[in-house]
């Protein structure tokens, strides 16, 4: 039960991360949800045993594309968010491999 609990936290909390990273991306989150792409288990910082999720998410900058980003939940907190591009002030893309 433990686990299923801290899943459905994890994937609310990347849920609402990515919309809030795409408002401020300038970029439309499509289908509202995201998808566990990756769990493994980790150290966390409190030095207990937890778990690492990476979540990855749709999106698009014109609406002709579809571009994938991905969100790092470790425990319960967002470790990173990584977009494969941002838009410049022209509004091209600025990849950041």
């Amino acid at each position: 039960m433990g686990f299923w609990w801290s899943s459905l936290r994890a994937r609310e909390l990347a849920v609402s991360t990515a919309k809030m990273q795409c408002q401020r991306q300038k970029v439309q989150f499509l289908d509202q949800t995201v998808a566990l792409a990756s769990l493994k288990p980790i150290r966390l910082k409190s030095g207990s045993v937890g778990w690492r999720r990476l979540y990855r998410f749709e999106f698009t900058d014109d609406g002709a594309w579809r571009d994938t980003a991905f969100i790092t939940v470790e425990g319960n907190r967002v470790t990173l968010v990584r977009f494969p591009f941002t838009l410049d002030a022209e509004g091209a893309r600025v990849y950041t491999h």
